[in-house]
């Protein structure tokens, strides 16, 4: 990401879009995981009956004090805390990151952290946005339909410093906004 350092000084727009992934590893559905492993990444035989054994029929109950709740069988969740959470969670998600470059924005994924950062030169800043917005709302929709649920969107912008603001030695640094509070005019919100 040191891009957006680098655009910064060269006195362009830069935005870093912020997804904050709601309980990410207990929304990874089993039956969307192993189709996307065997079309996605070629695995079949016996590496996909492998990770099936390792998701499927997997249980889960609750015990408080002497209490116990019923056995639920799981559909979805990666064990949190094993070695193969976070692998699995980043193949689940692995699609994501060549929808942000269709946009041609940059993804930057780690576990379930997910970053959208781009730079545009003051001139371009309308289409900028426009690509912003619509690549927001495309990873927004992506993960509805990949069943992930988001707890917060912030877009965060660094506009370039006017030159009358450079003479007067005034700053102008990165505003964050959340999505839901982000006006037309200054990014897009998904219809």
């Amino acid at each position: 990401m040191s891009d957006i350092l680098v655009a910064i000084d060269c006195g362009n727009l830069a935005v870093l879009v912020l997804l904050d992934l709601s309980a990410a590893f207990d929304m990874v559905n089993h039956d969307i995981l192993l189709c996307r492993l065997q079309t996605r990444f070629g695995i079949d035989d016996v590496a996909l009956n492998w990770f099936r054994s390792y998701l499927v029929n997997r249980m889960q109950y609750i015990r408080r004090g002497p209490a116990q709740s019923l056995n639920v069988y799981l559909t979805c969740c990666v064990t949190q805390g094993s070695v193969l959470g976070p692998i699995i969670f980043i193949v689940y998600t692995a699609d994501l990151a060549s929808l942000v470059e269709r946009y041609e924005l940059s993804p930057h994924l780690y576990a379930d952290d997910t970053q959208v950062y781009g730079s545009c030169s003051p001139c371009y800043v309308d289409s900028f946005q426009t690509r912003v917005s619509q690549c927001t709302c495309a990873v927004v929709e992506w993960m509805q339909s990949n069943r992930l649920q988001q707890d917060g969107l912030r877009v965060a912008h660094h506009q370039p410093q006017p030159t009358s603001a450079a003479t007067t030695g005034e700053t102008i640094g990165w505003v964050i906004h959340p999505w839901d509070t982000v006006q037309t005019g200054s990014l897009h919100r998904c219809r």
